[in-house]
């Protein structure tokens, strides 16, 4: 009854918002309508465009109903809009490692291994990156490098007793 009634306004309000065409798809879910999922967040992004908590969803309802390529092709997409690509290309080569396809999946972590160490040195340490740096190591089997770590210079302490203060005392 639900589901009738959630397309019944949809019908009705056809550039409903968003959170409407989420609700009904969430709902299909859980009546294990995966295809009628799938379509409403097909129509809502015809409405709204392919906003990111879209793609994120239909990605995660096509991954767990094994729909592997057409994840894969959402995977795409949200790559393509995100400021930092490198999430999404560990979310790849998770994906294709869940889908069997183990040379496609070494490849994509070789791919975001590369990608990472071909940035400049301030943009590899921002967690956006060092997170799927890590996994791609992990991964690959690669151990990282140990971060070099030197110890302080030796410096005298300066004697504050005998030191003189250039400037006149206001």
């Amino acid at each position: 009854e639900a589901v009738a009634e959630y397309r019944a306004a949809l019908h009705l309000q056809p550039e409903a918002e968003e959170a409407w065409f989420r609700e009904l798809c969430d709902l299909l879910v859980a009546v294990r309508d995966v295809t009628g999922a799938l379509d409403v967040l097909e129509r809502a992004m015809a409405v709204h465009g392919r906003s990111p908590a879209l793609l994120t969803r239909a990605m995660e309802i096509e991954t767990a109903d094994r729909r592997f390529d057409a994840a894969l092709g959402r995977i795409a997409d949200l790559q393509r809009q995100a400021p930092r690509p490198e999430p999404w290309m560990a979310r790849r080569a998770e994906l294709l490692a869940s889908a069997g396809r183990n040379p496609e999946a070494l490849a994509a972590w070789e791919a975001l291994r590369r990608h990472v160490e071909s940035l400049p040195n301030l943009e590899r340490g921002i967690p956006a990156v060092t997170a799927p740096y890590a996994e791609a190591l992990t991964a690959l089997g690669v151990k990282p490098l140990a971060p070099v770590v030197a110890p302080p210079a030796d410096h005298p302490v300066p004697d504050t007793k005998t030191r003189t203060n250039p400037l006149p005392d206001p």
